[in-house]
């Protein structure tokens, strides 16, 4: 019997043994599969990143791009802008020799009027008629 019971204790004790293996090996595959998930994963990872990478240096590009335009659109804006303020100088001076032309032209002809009129008036003193005129409007009409 003691030699039966060794046999049988040796026998458990291999079931024993062979259940913990299959469950030691069962969890090693687990393990490997796990890994082997992993790096799937850190691959694609990887791969993602460099995408990322390739696009943010292609966005940087873009943005130097648009900030160079930007900067050259603000200097054509202030070349338009110092050019419109030198234009309107330029108009303000022609407007100011304007009036001073339209003014002295209307004061030589307030005194070609009033010279015409007392020579109108030292002719009627004379004939007793006052003779019409011409306005100066007419006046120039008739000498072009």
């Amino acid at each position: 019997m003691a030699a039966s019971q060794a046999l049988h204790e040796k026998e458990a004790a291999i079931e024993v043994a062979s259940a913990k293996t299959a469950e030691a090996q069962q969890h090693a595959a687990s393990a490997e599969a796990a890994c082997e998930a992993a790096v799937a994963r850190a691959t694609r990872a990887e791969v993602t990143a460099r995408e990322v990478c390739a696009e943010n240096e292609m966005l940087d590009q873009a943005l130097e791009r648009a900030l160079n335009e930007l900067d050259e659109l603000a200097q054509a804006c202030a070349a338009l802008h110092a050019r419109a303020a030198v234009l309107g100088d330029d108009l303000r001076q022609v407007k100011v020799a304007h009036a001073r032309v339209a003014a002295a032209s209307d004061d030589e002809r307030q005194a070609n009027d009033k010279q015409e009129g007392a020579s109108l008036l030292a002719g009627s003193a004379t004939t007793g008629v006052v003779q019409p005129t011409a306005t100066g409007t007419e006046a120039l009409a008739h000498e072009q």
